[in-house]
């Protein structure tokens, strides 16, 4: 591990945390309304806006992207196995769908639910990789701490597993509809939106991963 990919993903890290409070304080000064993660989409903190209308969020998501792109392809200089490959190009895939769940609205509703997918995908072998790796190392060398790492690892895989099975997500459309009392309907969201507050939890995954890789080289 070198400490110039350590320094990636601190940096990375800090700016993810300023990309979420620059962009909810500036959707509640747009809209005088919170911004919840359960029912909002991560490409609604840009809704109805252009770049520069959430100007320091959006680059600070944009500088977080850079910085674990850094962090992936600075964190095993070496790559001298299959595994370290994998973990690159799963990582760039990650971020990729990352900035296309945040910037492409459902408006294209393919694009977007195709990147979504993807995210699904690589953030669920990307963790299941390093769990297999650092098992499959312990048995070679007998260290507690891979094998304890490579459980951690495949409880991550375990938990985006089960989000892509969640049932609920099969109704991820379905809104509430609501009588008024003049005998019109009113269509609102749920409290809990199912696909919205899915792509928040493979975001936050995806921000927590790469301690998994750096943890993996440090023991190999």
């Amino acid at each position: 591990m070198s400490y110039l990919a350590l320094g990636f993903f601190i940096s990375g890290l800090v700016l993810f945390i300023a990309f979420i409070l620059f962009s909810r304080f500036n959707y509640k000064k747009r809209f005088n309304n919170d911004y919840h993660f359960l029912n909002f989409y991560p490409y609604e903190l840009n809704y109805e806006g252009k770049f520069k209308d959430n100007l320091y969020g959006n680059i600070s998501f944009i500088l977080f992207i850079i910085c674990y792109l850094g962090f992936y392809a600075f964190f095993d200089t070496k790559y001298s196995n299959g595994f370290y490959v994998f973990t690159l190009i799963a990582g760039i895939v990650n971020l990729i769908s990352l900035v296309a769940v945040v910037f492409v609205p459902l408006k294209n509703i393919k694009a977007h639910l195709g990147f979504t997918v993807l995210l699904f995908t690589f953030s669920f072998l990307l963790p299941a990789g390093i769990g297999i790796d650092l098992i499959k190392k312990y048995y070679e060398l007998n260290n507690a701490g891979q094998l304890t790492v490579g459980i951690i690892s495949l409880v991550f895989a375990a938990f985006v597993f089960l989000l892509m099975f969640n049932p609920k997500l099969s109704r991820w459309a379905k809104v509430d509809v609501v009588d008024n009392e003049d005998g019109t309907k009113s269509y609102i969201r749920p409290k809990y939106f199912p696909l919205a507050y899915t792509e928040w939890l493979l975001i936050f995954t995806n921000c927590l991963l790469p301690i998994l890789a750096i943890i993996s080289t440090t023991l190999s």
